[in-house]
């Protein structure tokens, strides 16, 4: 295995600040050897050490750790992450594609390169047992509590607006979690901590399982000061239904005269109908396009408000504003399911990604 090319026939993206690949795409590449010896991760972490100048990581790849390898048709994933001074750093997965012959043909990489060198994990103060005191005070409200897994990380932090869904007096616990929740926070700002989004910090990541009533929860507790960084609610509430294009009117019909001009009658029938799934609580008694991995949101003119119901019916004509609200929920809602499930990479992305289908005035981003 040799050092990936950077020819131009290799689909390359670099991070703006260190310079180094975040993504590297190249189905054409071979290296010296037809298929290369070893397990993947042997694999994996050779091309990896090689390539190490143009990722801008150690060559040793000692803070780079092996997670799994996810086999399937034609293709097998090595994924990894980082460590940081030995402690697991959140959202750091690289992943090492190689087709069904061993040949490497796509590396995703989310190493953090800005974790400063002051951050100790000596001076972490809080232990995991206080750190689990305070998520159960937290979670008081579920009367049965089941700790998954709790452990020390680096992680960063940014705001999550909206992430925790729009759960109204339908789901009075959860408030009362969340309500518990920005106490703290108002406590801890009083006190003169404030998170900065895109800071690092020591955490302890607890995820917990509750009963009476059901829920699922992701507590995140700054093992320096004590203060609570996030508490993040990880349960699915609702699904409902829309229609969409999927992919596309061409492909479906096989007519590739189709434009944006032909008759909507023709247009409209090629919409399929779907399941939308993982969408938040309702809020005043009606769901909206927003969910677990993707919520709607407004980014730039034109303001248009996203659609709203009682029965989680999202079935609009083509030519319809909120038609673009159901095709970039369900679009992009399938493929993170796909990544955090499928692929098993959890910390890609898993967050409610904001879209505006409407922005860039009035175009059609869905």
């Amino acid at each position: 295995m040799t050092a990936l090319s950077e020819a131009p026939e290799s689909r390359i993206t670099r991070d703006d600040h260190s310079d180094a690949i975040r993504t590297w795409f190249n189905p054409e590449f071979r290296s010296e050897e037809a298929k290369a010896d070893g397990t993947p991760e042997e694999r994996a972490r050779q091309v990896l050490a090689e390539s190490a100048q143009l990722f801008k990581w150690k060559k040793s790849l000692d803070d780079i750790v092996d997670e799994r390898v996810i086999a399937g048709p034609g293709s097998e994933s090595v994924r990894l992450s980082q460590t940081f001074k030995k402690v697991p750093v959140d959202s750091s997965d690289i992943v090492v594609n190689f087709d069904d012959e061993g040949r490497l043909h796509s590396i995703y990489n989310d190493f953090h390169y800005d974790i400063p060198r002051s951050l100790d994990p000596k001076n972490a103060k809080l232990n995991e047992d206080a750190a689990l005191r305070i998520a159960h005070e937290l979670l008081a409200s579920h009367k049965k509590r089941e700790v998954i897994s709790a452990e020390l990380v680096v992680y960063q932090y940014r705001e999550l607006r909206e992430n925790n869904g729009k759960g109204g007096h339908e789901h009075a616990p959860r408030e009362r979690v969340l309500a518990a929740a920005a106490l703290r926070r108002v406590d801890a700002v009083e006190g003169g901590f404030v998170p900065q989004p895109g800071s690092y910090y020591l955490a302890w990541d607890i995820r917990v399982l509750a009963q009476n009533p059901r829920g699922a929860w992701r507590v995140l507790v700054d093992a320096v000061s004590g203060h609570v960084l996030q508490v993040i609610d990880l349960s699915q509430y609702a699904s409902g239904t829309a229609k969409v294009f999927d992919p596309n009117p061409i492909v479906t019909s096989g007519d590739t005269t189709l434009r944006h001009g032909s008759a909507a009658a023709t247009i409209n029938g090629q919409r399929a109908s779907v399941s939308v799934e993982h969408l938040d609580a309702p809020s005043g008694g009606n769901l909206r396009l927003r969910g677990s991995f993707v919520r709607m949101q407004e980014e730039e003119a034109p303001s248009i408000a996203d659609p709203a119901n009682s029965t989680g019916t999202f079935d609009f004509n083509w030519d319809d504003n909120s038609f673009l609200d159901a095709m970039a929920y369900f679009h992009l809602d399938r493929f993170q399911d796909y990544v955090q499930n499928t692929l098993g990479l959890t910390n890609v992305a898993n967050y409610a990604i904001p879209v505006d289908p409407q922005g860039l005035s009035g175009a059609d981003n869905s």
